[in-house]
Order: C-alpha cells, then sequence, then structure tokens
C-alpha cells in the first residue's frame, strides 16, 4: 500500500509563517518506506488547507498549484501500482525524478539502444568468428 500526503514545511517562529512563503512538503510511503522532499512550490501559510492537503481557491495561483500536487500524487501512485504488477523493483530515484517531474523515459530509451547495440555488435562478431 502507497500513499501522497502533502503539508508545509514546519518553522519554528509562527511570525515566519506569517510574513513569508513556505516550501509545500511531499511525503510517499509505500511498503514501509518513506520519501519526503519538497515540491518546488511555496505558498502563504494562511492560504494553506491542511486537511484537503492542497491551497485554498481563495490564493493566488492555487488552481496551478493544486494541478500541479494532483499530477504529482497520481504519478507517484501510477509507478508504484505499474511497478508492483511487473514485480520491479522500486526506484528512489525514479520517485525522486516524479516528484521532480522529471521525465527520463529518454534516457531509459537511450540506455535500452544503447544496451542493443552492444549486443548486435557482439553477435556479428560471434558470426564472423565461425
Amino acid at each position: 500500500m502507497a500513499s501522497v500526503k502533502f503539508y508545509l514545511e514546519k518553522r519554528k517562529s509562527s511570525r515566519y509563517l506569517e510574513k513569508k512563503e513556505v516550501p509545500i512538503v511531499v511525503s510517499f510511503t509505500y511498503d514501509g518506506k518513506r520519501i519526503i522532499t519538497t515540491t518546488g512550490e511555496k505558498v502563504k501559510s494562511h492560504n494553506w488547507d491542511p486537511d484537503q492537503q492542497r491551497v485554498k481557491k481563495s490564493a493566488k495561483y492555487s488552481l496551478e498549484i493544486n494541478d500541479y500536487l494532483e499530477t504529482m500524487s497520481e504519478n507517484l501512485m501510477r509507478y508504484y501500482r505499474q511497478t508492483k504488477i511487473l514485480g520491479h523493483f522500486i526506484s528512489h530515484h525514479k520517485l525522486k525524478n516524479i516528484i521532480r517531474n522529471l521525465n527520463d523515459e529518454e534516457e531509459e530509451t537511450k540506455s535500452i539502444l544503447l544496451v542493443l547495440d552492444q549486443f548486435m555488435d557482439v553477435q556479428f562478431m560471434i558470426n564472423r568468428e565461425n
């Protein structure tokens, strides 16, 4: 089972929370493990709804930030489910890339093509010796 939670970074000074924007933190828990990191988004504490784990609708850019958080949550859960179904290892690196909204599919494709190219070279050498 996996879960995604969002909350504001905790600060010691409540005066700081009132005046400044605070980073939104994501916590992804899966199979007894957890990744906690910032999302890259910030919001003033009075614009955060801790129950909904989203920016209040009245706040500036709330729609964009909430869409971003929802997409991040969906992508994390999709990766977790697909990886579990296929019986593959869940990569901490891949999870962090999802959180940072990075797409390493292109990198994986290059790696696969490189391996295929190396395999074909070896097969050519084997066939050439026979």
